[in-house]
């Protein structure tokens, strides 16, 4: 991806030099890599408490279906999957927050001008998936509930990623 990346700001470039000073700095590498691993994982952790969501409401209706209980993990492991994807999402994102911000401070911008809407999405979609985190560890959340907030908090790091020129 970051090969392609590369290629793209090449030939939008006409001067080598200044294709290749962006790709000079570690930090922006390691916000690249880092945003595209933390969108990977939430993902990730989406699918599997889809899965948990499922099962779960197949149980509930008293359906059970033989292809899908073969081809899916077990609830518990549907959810366990999913909370410790979420763990590597909360790293992932964080890590990627501040390099952007170191990468930022080193551009020579004003500070003010790094919260922009995809820097605020960004922090929302940690804030969810902290909270997610913490109501699970201190009272518990069932697995619809933990399906629904990890699919808002994919919402907002869609957004982020891809900007708001989506809705428009």
């Amino acid at each position: 991806i970051l090969l392609i990346f590369r290629f793209f700001i090449g030939i939008s470039f006409i001067n080598d030099n200044e294709s290749s000073k962006l790709f000079d700095n570690s930090f922006l590498i390691l916000h690249i890599i880092t945003s595209l691993l933390a969108y990977s994982l939430i993902t990730i952790s989406l699918v599997t408490s889809f899965c948990t969501f499922i099962q779960d409401s197949y149980i509930k209706k008293m359906k059970f279906n033989k292809i899908l209980n073969d081809s899916l993990p077990s609830i518990y492991e549907s959810e366990l999957l999913s909370v410790r994807f979420l763990y590597l999402t909360i790293i992932f994102l964080i890590i990627s927050l501040l390099s952007g911000l170191y990468y930022f401070i080193e551009s020579g911008q004003e500070l003010i001008y790094f919260f922009n809407e995809k820097v605020i999405l960004s922090l929302i979609t940690l804030f969810i998936t902290v909270l997610i985190i913490f109501i699970r560890k201190l009272r518990g959340l069932s697995g619809q509930m933990v399906f629904k907030m990890i699919l808002l908090s994919f919402i907002f790091i869609t957004f982020s990623y891809f900007g708001i020129r989506l809705l428009a």
